[in-house]
C-alpha cells in the first residue's frame, strides 16, 4: 500500500456469483487499514484484527473451510488470527467473476470509487480449491513457490475469449499459423466450461490443412465432456479424462512422430500417454488454426453441433517442441509460458475473432 491513512473501505479481492448478498460470494477488504473477510454477507464481515501500517510489500492469505466455518488469516507466511463458524455448511457457488481492486455490488460491476484499491500494487493473485497448510503458506511466503494442487485461478495478465452458446458463428482463428511442418509440438491452453452436462462434440482447438481427412490436421476436442485428441483426423485417441466442474483447468497435449508418442496433461499434472499416434507422420506447415470449431475444410465447414460454448479460453499457444512435465508444470501454476520453440502464442488471436467477446484482464 502506498497510503495506510484510510478513511474508507477498500476492496483487494472480491468474487461474485447470481443470488449472493450484493453480489459478493466472498471478499477481502482493507479498512482504516484493518483487514477484513466475508462470507456470502455482509453480515458475516470478520475482523482478522490484522492493519497493514507500512508501504511494505505483505503477504496476504485467507482460508476458508465450510465444515465447522473455520477460517484462518495469515500474513507474512504467519497465522495471525482465526475463528470458526463463518458461514457453517456454506456452498460457494461455481462459475463466478473475480475482481481485484474492487467491490462488486452486482456480479462483474456496479463498482464504487469509495469502495476501490488504491494507490497501491499487487501480484500473484491466486486462489485453491483446498486450505493450504501453514508450512505451504510460508513457503509461498519465503521462496514464492505457488503450491499446484488444488489451483484454479492463478495470476493470469492475458486477456479472455468468452463464448456464449454453440454457434458455428463463434470462433477465432489465424491462418498460415506455421511457417514449417511439424513432426512435434506441444498446444496448451486455460479453458472454463459454463455447462459440463452437454454430451455433444465441442471443439476447442483445430489445425487444417489441405488434403487433411475433413480438413483437420489435428484437434483436440470435448465429448459429453470427456477430452480427445487426434492426428489427422481419423486417428483419435480418448484421453480418459473429463472436465467435471465450472472452474478453469490447464489442459496440454504433446506428440512427436518417432513413436507416435503423446501425453495429455491438465492442471499441471500428467493424466494419461500411449504410442503409434501417427508414427513418422508429418503434420504440413501453413495450415489455419482455429479455436471453439472443428474445421471441415480449412478454415471453415463449421457446425454448432461441434462448436465450442458456453465457456471460456485464454493463453492458447502451439510450440513446435514437446514441452517437459517441468515447463508444462511451470506454466499451470506461474502462468509462465516458455519462449523457446513458441509458433503461434495468444496475443495473435486477439484482432481475429468472430461472434466471440473480449475481456480484458
Amino acid at each position: 500500500m502506498k497510503d495506510t491513512i484510510l478513511n474508507g473501505e477498500q476492496f483487494l479481492y472480491s468474487y461474485a456469483t447470481t443470488g449472493a448478498p450484493y453480489g459478493n460470494a466472498f471478499y477481502v477488504r482493507l479498512f482504516k487499514p484493518g483487514i477484513g473477510i466475508a462470507i456470502a454477507s455482509e453480515n458475516d464481515n470478520m475482523d482478522t484484527r490484522v492493519k497493514i501500517d507500512d508501504t511494505m510489500w505483505h503477504h496476504i492469505c485467507v482460508t476458508w473451510k465450510n465444515t465447522e466455518g473455520y477460517w484462518q488469516f495469515y500474513m507474512n507466511g504467519q497465522l495471525q488470527s482465526n475463528g470458526t463458524d463463518l458461514k457453517k455448511n456454506h456452498q460457494i457457488p461455481a462459475g463466478g467473476t473475480v475482481i481485484i481492486g474492487q467491490d462488486q455490488d452486482k456480479v462483474g460491476g456496479e463498482f464504487e470509487t469509495r469502495q476501490s484499491f488504491g494507490p497501491g500494487e499487487v501480484t500473484e493473485v491466486n486462489l485453491w480449491s483446498r486450505v493450504l497448510s501453514g508450512d505451504e503458506i510460508a513457503t509461498q511466503k519465503a521462496n514464492c513457490d505457488i503450491a499446484q494442487a488444488g489451483l484454479v485461478l492463478c495470476e493470469a495478465g492475458a486477456y479472455r475469449m468468452v463464448f456464449g452458446q454453440p454457434s458455428e458463428k463463434s470462433y477465432a482463428s489465424i491462418r498460415n499459423a506455421t511457417s514449417s511442418s511439424l513432426s512435434e509440438f506441444t498446444m496448451c491452453l486455460f479453458v472454463k466450461m459454463k455447462d459440463t452436462k452437454s454430451i455433444s462434440r465441442q471443439c476447442l482447438y483445430s489445425y487444417a490443412t489441405v488434403g487433411a481427412l475433413d480438413g483437420n490436421a489435428f484437434y483436440v476436442c470435448l465429448f459429453g465432456p470427456g477430452i480427445r485428441i487426434a492426428i489427422a483426423s481419423g486417428d483419435e485417441k480418448d484421453t480418459r479424462n473429463k472436465i467435471k466442474d465450472t472452474m478453469w483447468h490447464h489442459l496440454c497435449v504433446t506428440w512427436e512422430n518417432t513413436e507416435g508418442f503423446w501425453q495429455f496433461y491438465m492442471d499441471g499434472q500428467l493424466q494419461s500417454n500411449g504410442i503409434d499416434l501417427k508414427k513418422n507422420h508429418q503434420i504440413p506447415a501453413g495450415g489455419t488454426v482455429v479455436i471453439g470449431q472443428d474445421q471441415d475444410s480449412v478454415g471453415g465447414g463449421f457446425e454448432s453441433k461441434q462448436s465450442f460454448g458456453p465457456g471460456e479460453v485464454t493463453e492458447v499457444n502451439l510450440w513446435s517442441r514437446v514441452l517437459s512435465g517441468d515447463e508444462i508444470a511451470t506454466q499451470k501454476a506461474y502462468c509462465d509460458i516458455a519462449q523457446a520453440g513458441l509458433v503461434l502464442w495468444w496475443g495473435q488471436f486477439k484482432g481475429n475473432v468472430t461472434g466471440v467477446k473480449i475481456v480484458e484482464p
